[in-house]
């Protein structure tokens, strides 16, 4: 039981990963949420803007198993910053990403 959290954040991350792998690999924006409005219309747009999602999605994914591993020496107050503080960076560097090209 002392291992729990590590293997839920290793089941999320994998899943995460998992998504961002099929999500880079396909480059269509179908597998995307379809109500956001930032998907582009046009069929020259949709892979890259796919490829850059699945990156970012990469991004949040290795936070979640970056905390998991962390959680293994059970100090568990530090696993949740390394979390938060991952979850912040991915989304600074994420937000670069899509920006990007």
């Amino acid at each position: 039981m002392e291992d729990a959290y590590s293997i839920i954040m290793f089941a999320m991350g994998g899943g995460i990963l998992l998504y961002a792998l099929i999500a880079y690999l396909s480059g269509d924006t179908i597998i995307m949420p379809q109500k956001a409005y930032s998907i582009p219309t046009d069929k020259k747009n949709k892979k890259p803007y796919a490829r850059k999602f699945a990156k970012l999605m990469a991004l949040i994914g290795l936070a979640f198993v970056i905390s998991g591993l962390v959680g293994l020496t059970y100090i568990y107050w530090l696993a949740v910053v390394v979390l938060i503080v991952g979850l912040v960076a991915a989304g600074i560097i994420g937000g670069k990403i899509m920006k990007k090209g």
